[in-house]
């Protein structure tokens, strides 16, 4: 199966989490993890699955990874099977109660770039992940890279399972 995972990252958190999960689906010495604004303007023509990660900054995906997503042709999208993740902090990380408000009011990143994914085209695999930095800055709460390894592997068998019964 052949993966991507592009994805943003400030602070290298994000980058850990994106990295952690690239292993799971590495099957020789090619890169499988980019940068977005490495990514290039184009998918391979033989991607079977594109996962995509950025950090929640201001309740959405970095400008970044909007802008890769931006780039990329509708028809190169279309049937795509893709999966996406944020990092973020955790509600229970928040001491101000109108934070807390905000967050639950507006959310984090991998809910909406799903949704802008599917809507152009794109075929979601399993639900919107996050994984959790103790600040703005981080460090990931410990687990988190586990946690991520868990999750990849996850999408993995429903891929598996999607191209088992096409």
């Amino acid at each position: 199966m052949k993966t991507l995972v592009v994805y943003d990252s400030y602070f290298g958190n994000t980058e850990k989490i994106a990295l952690s999960i690239a292993g799971v689906f590495m099957t020789n010495d090619h890169q499988l993890a980019y940068r977005a604004d490495q990514a290039g303007e184009s998918l391979p023509d033989d991607l079977d699955l594109l996962i995509i990660g950025a950090p929640t900054q201001k309740f959405q995906a970095t400008a970044g990874i909007k802008a890769f997503i931006g780039k990329l042709p509708k028809e190169q999208l279309r049937g795509l099977k893709i999966a996406v993740f944020d990092t973020r902090v955790s509600t229970d990380d928040v001491k101000a109660a109108f934070l807390r408000f905000l967050i639950n009011l507006f959310g984090y990143a991998a809910p909406k770039l799903r949704k802008l994914l599917a809507r152009k085209g794109a075929k979601p695999v399993g639900e919107p992940e996050g994984f959790y930095v103790k600040d703005t800055k981080g460090p990931l709460h410990e687990g988190e890279l586990e946690r991520s390894e868990k999750w990849a592997r996850k999408i993995k068998q429903a891929v598996e399972a999607q191209e088992a019964v096409a």
